[in-house]
């Protein structure tokens, strides 16, 4: 966790990584992008691919996204939006060409908060940067693949000139639903429910082992053999 406003994740389900990068080439062969954009200029940015809603890669993203983000037990790097009922309103990609750039922008109108994923190795002087405003201290981010910035909508992003074209980046919107309040509680109560299945399964087994190993020094079997 960087600061109260931004949080820093590396993805454990990799497969986000190859699902949204298919769905960047299947957009751009439909020509299924944004040619309009004011803050993103000399890029190839898609459109929501949301609009795909019914495409077997879509459903199963958002399901990997909510699971990564919402319902990550083990992750305390996400203290942002833990426990809380937030709902995906938007997910597109962006590929910047050379001298590809962001203007600085907040997106407070659209959404309550902002994750940003690497979908490849950034390469040597292109990074994000997040402020508060202008005259405040920034917080770069050079991107490795799968690593990810998680912000409030308050805070403004800008990307440099990059100085070679090619750095991908996948980016979610997250709005707050109440309505899945309910749904969320009974996530979490699931995975708990499966953590701590799992936790009795390997105490279980340790007492198994150890049980043989006491009945092995009683009979005077050589365990180290």
């Amino acid at each position: 966790m960087i600061n109260s406003d931004i949080n820093s994740h590396t993805l454990t389900n990799k497969n986000i990584i190859k699902k949204a990068n298919n769905l960047f080439y299947f957009c751009k062969d439909i020509k299924h992008l944004n040619k309009n954009s004011v803050v993103t200029k000399n890029a190839i940015r898609t459109l929501n691919y949301l609009d795909f809603i019914n495409h077997p890669y879509i459903e199963s993203l958002v399901k990997d996204l909510e699971e990564e983000f919402f319902y990550n037990k083990n992750e305390n790097n996400l203290l942002l939006i833990k426990n809380n009922p937030y709902s995906i309103k938007y997910i597109h990609s962006i590929e910047f060409l050379k001298k590809g750039h962001e203007l600085i922008h907040k997106n407070t109108k659209e959404e309550d908060y902002t994750i940003i994923i690497g979908l490849n190795d950034w390469k040597p002087g292109s990074s994000l940067e997040l402020s508060f405003n202008q005259q405040s201290i920034k917080y770069p981010f050079q991107f490795k693949t799968g690593g990810s910035v998680l912000f409030r909508s308050s805070v403004a992003r800008e990307i440099s000139e990059v100085l070679e074209e090619g750095d991908r980046m996948l980016v979610v919107s997250l709005k707050k639903d109440p309505s899945k309040k309910e749904l969320m509680n009974k996530r979490n109560q699931d995975i708990f429910e499966k953590h701590r299945e799992i936790l009795r399964i390997n105490r279980l087994k340790s007492k198994g082992k150890f049980s043989r190993f006491w009945r092995g020094l009683k009979n005077g079997i050589n365990i180290f053999r």
